[in-house]
C-alpha cells in the first residue's frame, strides 16, 4: 500500500489544522451569545467532580443519534447495548482508538478489519451518483460565474442558472438565466416576461450541465455548478449534473466526479475532520483508513441503471463540495483539509479480496461495540475490537429506555406487552453477543423476532442488547391524583444547598440512576412551601438523554427540565410544585449521577413567602472580558457582583450566568457575600464551549453577591428579574406544559431560520417562567428571548453548538399584548414547556 503515512502526514495535518483554527480565531472576541465555532478542540480537561473530560469533536454523521427532549410517559423496558450499525468491516470509533492509543496505522486498521484482503489500486475513474433530495423535481442548475453550460447547446452559451424539466415521457426543456436563481416547479418559465430564454425545446437525450472550465482542482466553491434542492439549500458540486429518467420513468439528477473528487465529500461526511489533530496527529491514520473503505466500497457499487450509488446513509453519505442557503448566497464548504489529506496520501488505494482478486465491499459503521459482526457476504470474519472501547466513542456501550407503548405498536398481535425475552445470540463479546433470535410477549400473544428486526423497529443504535428493567428501588411512584397547581405565591431565596448527590450518599445510595429510572427527591421545604426552585446537575451521563422534573405521585409530563450530554456536565435550574409528601421527582432517559441543589421556595405571601419577581427586558449586570481586553477570572476567584442600579429593597435576583473561554473545565457557585460560600454549584463549563444557566440568587445585606469559579474563565452575567417585597399573590407554578414546538407546528410552524425573529402569543400579559430547548441547531449560535414591545438587548438564554440539544429555565415579561419575542442566530427547532405565570401589575 502505497501512501504517505506517519511524520510526513500528521505535519501536514498540523499545517492544516492550525491554517483552520487561525482562520477562525478572529471571532475569539465576539459577544458571548455568538461563540466562535472554529475553535481548536480542547485536550482532556479535568472536570468539576475531579473526572477526566473528552476532548470536543464530532460523531460520525452516518449514524449521529439526535435526542428528542420529550419523554415518552409511561411503563418503559430499558435496553443496554453496544455499538453504532450494523457492525460489519471497520467500525469508525474503532479505526480512531487503535490509531490514537495504540499507535496502528491505516494499513494495519484496515487488515484488521477486512480479513482476508490486501491492498490494491484503482484508476481515478468516474462515478455517478443519485443525488436523492431531488427525486421526482426538476434539475436545477446555478454557477455563481456565469460559467454553467448545457453540452447539448450547440452554441456552448454560458448562464447562471440552467433548468431541465420533462416535457413528456423522456423528453426534457431546457432553459437558461442570465442571474443565479431556483425557480419553484411551477414557474411558468416559457413566459417571455420571465427571464428565461430556451436552450433546449425539445429533447430526448438530456447529457450533461457543466462549467465552461476544468474544475478539478479550484479551491473556490463559486467555480463549481451547484443544484436547488427542492427544501431551498444550494448544494455544490464537483464534475458534472444530468437529469435522468429511471427504469419506470421516475425524474432522477445525477452528480458525475472522478472518484477521488467524490470522496472530498464523503469522508468529511463520514467522520470529524478534527479528528486527525488527536493524539499528536496519530488520528489522521483512522481518517486514512475510512477514504480507503469508503473508495472500495463506492467502487463495488452498481445500484441504479442510471447511476452507481446514491448520496444518503442507505450507500454512504456524500454532501457535495459545499452548500449555501440561497442561489445567490456565500457557499459554506463540505471539504476539510484534514481529509483531503488523507483522501490524496491514499490515492487510488482499495481493498482487494485476494491477489488480482475483485474489489472488497468494504461495508463499515460507527461503533462496533467491541466485536465486530460476521458476515457470509461480503465475508469479513469477526473480530475482537479493541479500539473500539475509545473515551470519546458515545455508542460503544449506551442505554435506552423504550416504552412499552412502542413495542404494542410494533407487533399490534401481542396486545398488551408483557416482556421481551433474548433467545439466541452469536456468542460474540458481553452478554453472549449480538441478539440472532428473541421473543416479544404479551397478553395476546407471542411473537418470534431477529435482533435486527428489533433494532429496526424500535430505533435501535444496534442489534447488540441485553433488556433490563431493575430500578433498584428507584422506581416512579404510582400517579394517584392529577399534576398541582399552586397559585398565589411568593418567593423565598436561600443560601444554595445540596440535598442530592449520587455519586457521595449525599440524600440517597451512592450509585448512578440507571436510564429509564425514576429518582425520588426528598425536600425539607418550610411551612407552607408549595414549590422549589432547584438546580440539577447531570454528570458522568452514557450518552445523550434527557432528565424530567416533576412532583412524584402525578402523571409524568412529556417535557425536560435538563438536556444531557455523554460524558460532560450539564446543569439546568427549574421550578417544580411539590408533591403532598414534600418530594420531587426526577426521570433519567439515560444512566447518569444526579447532583441537586436547593435554591430557594415558593409560597404563599401570607405564610412569609413575600418577594415577588419583577421580569424584566433583558440587561447585562456583569462581563469580565469588559473593558477589552481583559484577563479571564484566574481559577479559584470570588468575583462581588455590583448592586443593580436604583435596587434599594431587593432580596433576591433572578439571572442568567454565561461561562466562555474556559481553560480547564469547572463550575461556579453564586452566593451572598456575607454567608459563606456553600458547598453547591450553578453552572457547569467546558472548554471551547459557551455555557449559560439560569440562576435564582438571594442578596446580602447591601444587595450583593458573589460567584466562586473552580477553573479559569470568563463570566457574564445578565439581569432577567429582582425579588422584591409584595403583599399581593404572585407566580402561579403548575405542571409543565408544552405551549410551543416548532417541529410539530405547535405555538408557531417550522423552525426557526438564523437571524429570524417571532413573535409568540403565550397568553395573557405578566411575566412567564418556562424552559426554553434548543433542538438540533445547524450551526453554534445562541437565542434571546424578550418583551416585544422592547427592542432586543444583547444578552442571551442559551449558547448552542451543532446537532446538540441545550435547555435553559427563561423569566420574562410579556408585552401589553402578552408576547414575548425569540430570537436565534442559527437555523434551529425550539420547544417551549410553560411551567409558572404572573399576571401584570
Amino acid at each position: 500500500m502505497s501512501r504517505r503515512t506517519g511524520r510526513g502526514v500528521r505535519a501536514l495535518v498540523a499545517a492544516a489544522v492550525v491554517t483552520c483554527w487561525a482562520a477562525g480565531s478572529a471571532a475569539a472576541s465576539q459577544e458571548v451569545m455568538g461563540p466562535d465555532d472554529n475553535a481548536p478542540p480542547p485536550a482532556g480537561v479535568e472536570s468539576s467532580d475531579g473526572s477526566v473530560g473528552s476532548p470536543r469533536v464530532a460523531v460520525p454523521r452516518e449514524l449521529r443519534v439526535d435526542v428528542d427532549p420529550r419523554p415518552n410517559a409511561g411503563p418503559v423496558v430499558v435496553l443496554d447495548g453496544h455499538g453504532n450499525g450494523h457492525g460489519i468491516g471497520l467500525s469508525q470509533w474503532g479505526a480512531l482508538g487503535y490509531a490514537v492509543d495504540h499507535g496502528w496505522d491505516a494499513a494495519r486498521i484496515l487488515d484488521h478489519y477486512y480479513g482476508g484482503t490486501i491492498a490494491g489500486r484503482i484508476d481515478d475513474s468516474e462515478i455517478s451518483v443519485r443525488l436523492v433530495a431531488l427525486d421526482d423535481a426538476q434539475t436545477v442548475v446555478v454557477h455563481g460565474r456565469g460559467a454553467a453550460t448545457w453540452l447539448g447547446d450547440p452554441a456552448r452559451r454560458s448562464f447562471h442558472s440552467l433548468v431541465a424539466r420533462e416535457i413528456g415521457p423522456g423528453v426534457y426543456r431546457v432553459w437558461g438565466r442570465a442571474d443565479p436563481r431556483c425557480p419553484p416547479a411551477d414557474a411558468p418559465l416559457d413566459d417571455p416576461a420571465s427571464g428565461w430564454v430556451v436552450v433546449g425545446a425539445s429533447v430526448a437525450s438530456l447529457g450533461f450541465f457543466a462549467p465552461t472550465t476544468d474544475t478539478t482542482r479550484s479551491a473556490d466553491l463559486s467555480d463549481l455548478l451547484a443544484v436547488c434542492e427542492p427544501a431551498g439549500t444550494v448544494r455544490s458540486y464537483r464534475g458534472r449534473i444530468r437529469a435522468v429518467n429511471g427504469t419506470d420513468g421516475e425524474n432522477r439528477t445525477v452528480n458525475d466526479v472522478p472518484i477521488e473528487q467524490y470522496l472530498r465529500g464523503v469522508v468529511p461526511s463520514e467522520v470529524a475532520a478534527s479528528w486527525a489533530g488527536l493524539g499528536g496527529g496519530r488520528g489522521i491514520e483512522a481518517i486514512v483508513a475510512q477514504a480507503v473503505a469508503a473508495r472500495s466500497y463506492a467502487a463495488t457499487q452498481r445500484r441504479y441503471s442510471y447511476a452507481r450509488t446514491c448520496d444518503t446513509q442507505a450507500c454512504q453519505v456524500y454532501s457535495g463540495a459545499g452548500r449555501r442557503a440561497s442561489a445567490g448566497g456565500a457557499p459554506a464548504g463540505v471539504e476539510q483539509p484534514e481529509t483531503d489529506i488523507a483522501i490524496g496520501a491514499s490515492a487510488g488505494v482499495v481493498r482487494l479480496v485476494g491477489v488480482n482478486g475483485p474489489i472488497a465491499n468494504t461495508m463499515f459503521s460507527s461503533s462496533s461495540g467491541g466485536w465486530t459482526a460476521p458476515s457470509s457476504s461480503p465475508g469479513f470474519p469477526a473480530v475482537a475490537d479493541e479500539g473500539d472501547d475509545f473515551a470519546m466513542n458515545p455508542h460503544h456501550n449506551w442505554s435506552v429506555a423504550i416504552p412499552t407503548a412502542a413495542f404494542e405498536q410494533a407487533w399490534p398481535a401481542i396486545g398488551r406487552f408483557l416482556d421481551l425475552t433474548v433467545t439466541r445470540r452469536n456468542g460474540l463479546g458481553a452478554d453472549g453477543g449480538r441478539v440472532l433470535g428473541a421473543i416479544v410477549h404479551g397478553d395476546g400473544g407471542q411473537v418470534v423476532v431477529t435482533g435486527d428486526e428489533v433494532r429496526r423497529a424500535l430505533g435501535l443504535r444496534s442489534n447488540w442488547f441485553s433488556p433490563r428493567t431493575a430500578c433498584g428501588g428507584r422506581d416512579a411512584p404510582p400517579s394517584t391524583r392529577p399534576a398541582p397547581s399552586a397559585p398565589g405565591l411568593g418567593f423565598r431565596a436561600v443560601v444554595p444547598t445540596r440535598v442530592i448527590d449520587t455519586r457521595s450518599a449525599i440524600g440517597t445510595v451512592a450509585e448512578p440512576v440507571k436510564a429509564g429510572c425514576t429518582l425520588l427527591v426528598p425536600l425539607a421545604p418550610p411551612t407552607g412551601a408549595a414549590a422549589v426552585a432547584v438546580t440539577i446537575t447531570a454528570t458522568g451521563a452514557q450518552g445523550a438523554g434527557y432528565i424530567t422534573a416533576y412532583p412524584c405521585g402525578t402523571p409524568q409530563p412529556d417535557v425536560s427540565a435538563v438536556q444531557v450530554l455523554g460524558g460532560v456536565d450539564v446543569p439546568g435550574t427549574t421550578v417544580v410544585a411539590l408533591s403532598a409528601d414534600a418530594t420531587i421527582c426526577l426521570f433519567t432517559s439515560v444512566t447518569l449521577d444526579l447532583i441537586v441543589d436547593v435554591a430557594g421556595w415558593l409560597g404563599p405571601v401570607a405564610g412569609g413567602f413575600g418577594d415577588r419577581v419583577m421580569a424584566a427586558a433583558p440587561r447585562r449586570l456583569l462581563d469580565t472580558r469588559q473593558p477589552s481586553p481583559a484577563l479571564p477570572l484566574a481559577a479559584g476567584t470570588v468575583t462581588r457582583v455590583p448592586r443593580l442600579e436604583g435596587l434599594t429593597d431587593a432580596s433576591a435576583i433572578s439571572v442568567n450566568i454565561t461561562a466562555t473561554a474556559a481553560s480547564a473545565a469547572g463550575f461556579v457557585t453564586a452566593f451572598p457575600c456575607a454567608e459563606g460560600r456553600p458547598n453547591a454549584s450553578v453552572l457547569n463549563y467546558r472548554v471551547g464551549v459557551d455555557v449559560a444557566n439560569h440562576a435564582f440568587v438571594r442578596l446580602d445585606g447591601q444587595g450583593e453577591w458573589c460567584m466562586f469559579n473552580s477553573a479559569e474563565v470568563h463570566l457574564v452575567v445578565d439581569v432577567d428579574g429582582v425579588f422584591t417585597a409584595a403583599t399581593v399573590p404572585s407566580v402561579e407554578i403548575s405542571q409543565a406544559v408544552r405551549r410551543v414546538d416548532s417541529r410539530t407546528n405547535v405555538g408557531t410552524n417550522g423552525p426557526w431560520s438564523a437571524g429570524e425573529v417571532r413573535a409568540l402569543d403565550l397568553g395573557d400579559a405578566g411575566d412567564l417562567w418556562f424552559e426554553l430547548t434548543v433542538v438540533d441547531p445547524r450551526s453554534a449560535g445562541y437565542v434571546s428571548v424578550y418583551p416585544c414591545d422592547a427592542a432586543r438587548a444583547e444578552t442571551s438564554v442559551i449558547n448552542a453548538i451543532p446537532a446538540t440539544n441545550v435547555a435553559n429555565l427563561v423569566i420574562t415579561a410579556t408585552d401589553r399584548d402578552g408576547r414575548v419575542c425569540v430570537f436565534t442566530s442559527m437555523t434551529t427547532h425550539l420547544l417551549i414547556d410553560a411551567i409558572g405565570y404572573a399576571p401584570a401589575g
